[in-house]
């Protein structure tokens, strides 16, 4: 009975349908500040071709710190279309807007105030244009491969109203930052890493609660540095005592739950490969991965995380993600997930925290 108590939970689960909030700033929970790199510097009233020291410098040392990290790309937007859009692929990532910026890929030199190109030997940029109304710009960056790093030029940006960057990360989590303006415009440097988890968003936001006619700001974005999570790989096997409330449907029940996982990025491979299994038998719960997402290792080797799809018995499709720990003790977290249409998530298990195991062992390798 608790099986088809799961899958049909499931089903009940993808056929919901929730209005999407157009910002996607309700779904922010904003965490306290913790560890993270910024990187900022600021030329006021720059134009394009004119020097840039302080956010060229900026740049030049966010650079070096991300290369360490991963596979390090910029998306400097020149093969991009030209023209506006309310949504567009570029390198690893969804641009996206809420339909106020008359968001477009421009080649037109805007000027110190407005924006403009500051790829060497370029000519395009991301130039945000809000319309005369008020309420809140936003301009998002989705990622679906894991990002440990992000920073890019900004021009244009005044100081009234401010430009915060938004940070959104796999665990629903969010911090704000400013970005460095000034009256005359120019060119800055703004970038962030090192946060110890991974980044699913970026939204640059500009708050137009004030009057329009005084407070819009025109300004543009390039070179933009992302820096992928890749390399190191993990393996664990062994139970922890499964508290009452992780398993959804049936929230008293607790017991012994078994796991074992291996992931991997082979050479050249841009996804992971192994398995995970997660046997949880007190709610007759048989969880068996089918694909793996991507595989992070992150702070001093001592904890991955990694994400997939994977069944429940054999059926159904249901996301996951695993949490996991080589220390003294070793810990141990996984969430099962199912995603309706909207993407509007619904738990089938989750403990939560990193749970220090009860018998087993992980090993995770930063090589």
């Amino acid at each position: 009975m608790r099986r088809l108590a799961v899958l049909a939970v499931a089903a009940l689960f993808v056929a919901c349908e929730a209005a999407p909030d157009p910002t996607g700033l309700d779904e922010l929970s904003f965490a306290p500040a913790f560890a993270i790199t910024t990187v900022s510097g600021i030329d006021a009233g720059a134009a394009s071709g004119d020097a840039r020291p302080n956010a060229d410098a900026a740049a030049a040392s966010f650079d070096a710190e991300i290369a360490a990290l991963g596979n390090f790309f910029i998306e400097n937007l020149e093969g991009a279309p030209l023209g506006s859009f309310t949504s567009l692929a570029v390198l690893a990532a969804t641009i996206n807007t809420n339909g106020w910026f008359s968001t477009a890929i421009s080649n037109v030199d805007q000027g110190r105030i407005l924006g403009y190109n500051t790829t060497s030997g370029g000519s395009q940029h991301l130039n945000l244009v809000p319309v005369f109304a008020a309420g809140t710009e936003t301009v998002e960056f989705n990622y679906i491969a894991p990002v440990q790093a992000w920073g890019a030029y900004f021009t244009g940006v005044g100081t009234v109203p401010a430009t915060s960057v938004h940070v959104r990360f796999d665990d629903g989590s969010a911090q704000s930052f400013q970005v460095p303006g000034d009256p005359s415009g120019g060119v800055s440097f703004f970038g962030f890493s090192n946060p110890g988890k991974i980044i699913t968003q970026v939204k640059v936001e500009e708050d137009l609660t004030g009057d329009p006619q005084t407070t819009r700001d025109i300004f543009s974005i390039d070179d933009i540095r992302i820096s992928f999570a890749k390399g190191g790989f993990v393996t664990g096997g062994g139970w922890i005592d499964s508290p009452a409330g992780a398993y959804k449907p049936e929230l008293s029940l607790a017991g012994r739950a078994s796991f074992g996982f291996v992931s991997k990025y082979k050479k050249g491979a841009q996804t992971p490969s192994g398995q995970t299994e997660f046997q949880f038998q007190t709610g007759d719960l048989n969880f068996h991965s089918s694909s793996y997402d991507w595989l992070l290792v992150t702070g001093e080797g001592d904890k991955a995380q990694f994400k997939g799809t994977g069944t429940i018995n054999g059926e159904g499709t249901f996301k996951f993600m695993v949490w996991a720990g080589d220390d003294d003790p070793d810990t141990f977290r996984i969430r099962i997930w199912v995603e309706d249409p909207l993407g509007v998530e619904t738990a089938v298990y989750d403990n939560a925290v990193g749970q220090p195991i009860a018998g087993g062992s992980i090993v995770i390798h930063k090589k």
